[in-house]
């Protein structure tokens, strides 16, 4: 049986709701998303949750993005 596999999409290029300076951190729910802003300072909710092959998801979930610099920081400090 042959399976195809569907193109996974680059968010932090094609998210239609990307603002310049951010970058998409995951999807999550209204719960998820009350725990991702005690963690991060910049972290923006979206309106609309896509799958990683760009289909839309239902409306309970929706996209996180984080300022690029937070992002940045995080990582430098993650690896000292």
């Amino acid at each position: 049986m042959k399976t195809t596999k569907t193109k996974e999409k680059d968010f932090n290029i094609t998210h239609p709701e990307l603002k310049e300076g951010e970058v998409f951190i995951y999807t999550t729910t209204k719960l998820g998303y009350e725990g991702i802003r005690k963690q991060w300072k910049t972290a923006r909710k979206g309106i609309i949750g896509y799958a990683t092959n760009g289909e839309k998801l239902i409306d309970e979930y929706f996209p996180i993005f984080v300022s690029i610099k937070e992002k940045e920081e995080r990582h430098a400090k993650s690896i000292k």
